[in-house]
């Protein structure tokens, strides 16, 4: 059992402004002890707490660890933890997320089996123990936890980018489409804007024929006309020859 001077003092200072029942948040990073055996009813007083984190303490069992039946979120991430585990379902009902990264002593999926007690356990993360460098491990583990959502800080790192990658290439899909949409009705306008103009050209052209062919039929009009005014001055010609010649005859007689 290690000593716990450096944990009560950080508990003692947490504790400086506000009543050990209010406090909901606790971090007691790199103080050094072996177990919590020595902080037990310290811990304890803390009835409200929902976070606490213990990383770095050189922790070698969870031994000690009181009931905190609103903790929610546990960090004993590097330490060298490799018994008390079957504790958390006990101490700990409602725990959610459970930080376990680098402890190199976690060697055997019997190590972890208590953890299927935890129920409401969505988020564990073994980073760097032993136990996961084997992938086979990681599948067992996600069969065996089927309530864990995200195993291993990595593993939900990598997930979040495949998503991510996911979604640029779905954005880039409705982007293509929407320029290709966006093509297609430019195309379209064009398109029809050109079939416009050329029935507006088509109807000026036969305008300007109609016009041409109602000028060429008031041109013959005309014709026509001039030709009728000539006809009856000939024939008064005609008929002003006619007289004259009896005179002229009736002339020489005389």
């Amino acid at each position: 059992m290690g000593n716990a001077k450096e944990l009560k003092a950080m508990i003692a200072s947490a504790n400086e402004n506000q009543a050990p029942s209010s406090v909901k948040d606790l971090v007691l990073d790199e103080a050094q002890a072996e177990d919590l055996s020595d902080i037990t009813e310290l811990l304890a007083a803390h009835t409200a707490l929902q976070s606490l984190s213990l990383d770095s303490v050189g922790l070698t069992s969870l031994r000690g660890l009181p009931s905190l039946p609103n903790l929610k979120k546990l960090s004993v991430g590097n330490n060298k933890i490799a018994e008390g585990l079957e504790l958390l379902a006990k101490q700990c009902p409602k725990l959610e997320t459970l930080n376990l990264a680098n402890n190199q002593t976690i060697k055997s999926m019997d190590e972890l089996s208590s953890l299927k007690q935890l129920t409401h356990l969505t988020s564990l993360d073994l980073e760097g123990c032993e136990l996961t460098k084997d992938d086979q491990n990681l599948e067992k583990l996600r069969k065996f936890l089927p309530q864990v959502k995200n195993l291993n800080k990595k593993e939900n790192e990598k997930d979040d980018n495949d998503d991510e990658e996911e979604d640029e290439d779905d954005d880039d899909e409705e982007d293509d489409e929407s320029e290709d949409e966006d093509g297609g009705s430019k195309l379209k306008k064009l398109l029809h804007d050109i079939n416009e103009d050329e029935d507006d050209d088509d109807d000026f052209q036969e305008e300007e024929d109609e016009e041409d062919e109602e000028d060429e039929d008031e041109s013959d009009e005309d014709d026509d006309i001039d030709d009728e005014e000539e006809r009856p001055q000939k024939g008064s010609d005609l008929k002003g020859t006619k007289r004259k010649r009896p005179t002229e005859e009736d002339e020489d007689d005389d």
